[in-house]
């Protein structure tokens, strides 16, 4: 029997819920009901009749749009940013590019110089200047590729 009571209290405790469910939505169309009024207002010029819910949501539209545009403008900004960076990251090696290729353009000049006198006065030095020499040809093809 003490089952059979817990179990009626608890149902009568779900039918009271039920009621009260029940008497809310009754009294809550009676409380928004202000939202279908509607009121004249004057857009651009133009006098259109809108409900409060109307303009309700178009506030939170509005809302949501200005927060999307400052959002979409961030991005914007920082994706600004970051070309400016890589345009100078770029800009940047570029010219360190420029230096080594004038460096090592430079020594192969004097090293052919270097090279005309040794074939007549030491030939295994020649060999290895010239293999030296191909090594900075390779680079600097390198450098002109980069």
């Amino acid at each position: 029997m003490g089952g059979e009571e817990n179990g009626g209290d608890q149902g009568q405790e779900a039918e009271h819920e039920e009621e009260a469910r029940d008497e809310q939505h009754e009294e809550a169309p009676e409380e928004l009901k202000w939202l279908a009024n509607k009121h004249k207002i004057t857009v651009q010029g133009q006098e259109i009749e809108v409900s409060a819910d109307e303009a309700f949501k178009g506030y939170m539209r509005q809302q949501d749009y200005t927060r999307k545009t400052q959002e979409a403008a961030e991005q914007s900004r920082k994706a600004d940013e970051l070309f400016q960076h890589v345009q100078k990251e770029y800009a940047s090696r570029i010219n360190q590019l420029d230096v080594l290729g004038s460096s090592l353009y430079r020594e192969l000049v004097g090293d052919q110089a270097k090279l005309a006198t040794l074939i007549e006065t030491d030939p295994q030095e020649y060999l290895r200047q010239q293999a030296a020499m191909q090594t900075k040809v390779s680079m600097l093809q390198q450098v002109q590729q980069a």
